[in-house]
């Protein structure tokens, strides 16, 4: 047999043996990103994997979900999905069910007359990347409050190496009686790990209308930003947060075109690691009772004091690692039209603190003693304007609330009430006189 005749025997057989071996190799590879990155220590929380089957050509993987946020969701205290994946030649692809919730196939059955509302397929890469499709049909059944109507939606998620998370999702809204009615919802995430427990990018949520039950309030164009930044040179991470809307109406109060923002920049990217790694998971377990809990504002308030009673002092002093120089917490853009009431007209405002040297909770305590000593820690400056009519009903917003004070807090100015707070060379002024601070 000549080389040539081997060739055309031997290339076949490889692509044969690669064929037969490759979706074995990617069923290897799932179990172990499945094991790796949602099961054992380093898992997800609240994730546990409760079967794992593999086979030559395909997988089945049990899994439970159990947390407050899906008490809350569901009103059910886990959820168990079933995934079947199938082990191709470059990728695996899985398609997720619930079937096996009692719960849910009983709701499905009632409500539905059997029909699948969800549904959930990803992609497992050979080369690494892993995306997920999901869609929710439109669908309602009637409950004890009324009929709950859910419109279809769809939302696309991806994980790489290199580029991190990307995300993207629509929903058409829904009404649940009792709880809250939605408008058309879209959002987009995109993250990418910086160092442990720190990621840069971006996440944005907007809804065209959102009202709530309990406490009559609703929203038009309401959004939500988060953007988080992190420099690997200075080792120093820088936070925002801005939130808007169009319009809110609150019992006979409406408000339009509000927006905020909150900045908190120049951030010890090592302290806070170690912050939010000794208590980043007490925090988010109990803001998920909180969720989960009554809506009962009073019973919102009593947990989150017993938060504050488990944290303690020992929370607080780890936020020392936090407290170094040009830390910086601002509020940026704050605006808001009153459209009703006596007072109408635009507020606006803005308010940065910087810290002027490295600090400890025991370095405070000077300023109980000698106030003046706040000006040697921080930098302080503000701006803010209220409508014409405030100080009607507020007289002590313009009227001088110390000793030290020659001013309010607000000054009458030809277009409503105006307020200018900095720091000059080691001394504060407000609305351009010295406060003399004792």
């Amino acid at each position: 047999m000549n080389k040539g005749s081997r060739f055309f025997i031997i290339v076949p057989a490889l692509c044969l043996a690669l064929g037969f071996a490759m979706p074995v190799i990617n069923g290897v590879v799932l179990e172990k990103f499945v094991m790796d990155h949602l099961g054992g220590k380093k898992g997800l929380a609240g994730i546990e994997i409760l079967e794992y089957d593999r086979g030559f050509f395909s997988s089945r993987i049990l899994w439970k979900l159990k947390s407050g946020q899906v008490d809350a969701l569901a009103g059910k205290g886990e959820v168990i999905f079933l995934d079947r994946a199938d082990h191709g030649l470059l990728e695996v692809r899985s398609r997720t069910s619930l079937d096996k919730n009692q719960w849910f196939k009983a709701f499905s059955d009632r409500h539905l007359n059997g029909m699948a509302p969800f549904d959930m397929e990803t992609r497992y890469s050979v080369l690494g990347r892993v995306e997920s499709r999901m869609s929710v049909k439109g669908f309602s059944f009637d409950s004890p409050r009324g009929k709950t109507d859910i419109k279809p939606g769809r939302a696309e998620i991806s994980w790489d190496k290199k580029k991190g998370i990307r995300g993207e999702w629509t929903w058409g809204g829904g009404h649940f009686p009792g709880h809250l009615v939605s408008g058309a919802m879209t959002g987009d995430l995109t993250f990418r790990k910086a160092k442990d427990r720190i990621w840069d990018g971006r996440f944005f949520v907007r809804a065209d209308r959102l009202e709530t039950w309990h406490q009559p309030l609703s929203f038009e164009g309401l959004c939500l930003v988060f953007e988080s930044d992190f420099d690997p040179k200075k080792n120093l991470v820088d936070f925002l947060v801005q939130s808007g809307f169009d319009r809110m109406v609150s019992g006979q109060d409406r408000i339009g075109d509000g927006f905020a923002g909150l900045e908190m920049g120049n951030v010890d990217a090592n302290g806070y690691q170690w912050v939010t790694g000794a208590y980043g998971g007490a925090m988010v377990k109990a803001f998920s009772d909180i969720v989960s809990g009554p809506h009962d504002p009073r019973a919102v308030y009593h947990r989150i004091g017993q938060l504050g009673e488990q944290m303690g002092f020992g929370f607080l002093s780890q936020c020392e690692r936090l407290l170094k120089t040009n830390l910086r917490i601002r509020v940026a853009g704050l605006k808001a039209r009153i459209d009703s009431g006596e007072n109408k007209g635009q507020v606006r405002g803005e308010l940065a603190l910087t810290l002027k040297r490295n600090m400890t909770l025991a370095g405070f305590i000077p300023i109980m003693l000698r106030p003046a000593a706040i000006l040697d820690m921080f930098d302080f400056s503000s701006r803010a304007s209220l409508p014409p009519g405030f100080e009607k009903s507020n007289p002590y917003l313009v009227s001088p609330l110390g000793r030290g004070m020659e001013t309010g807090l607000f000054v009458l100015d030809t277009g409503g009430l105006s307020h200018k707070l900095e720091t000059i060379q080691g001394k504060l002024f407000l609305n351009n006189r010295q406060v003399k601070l004792e």
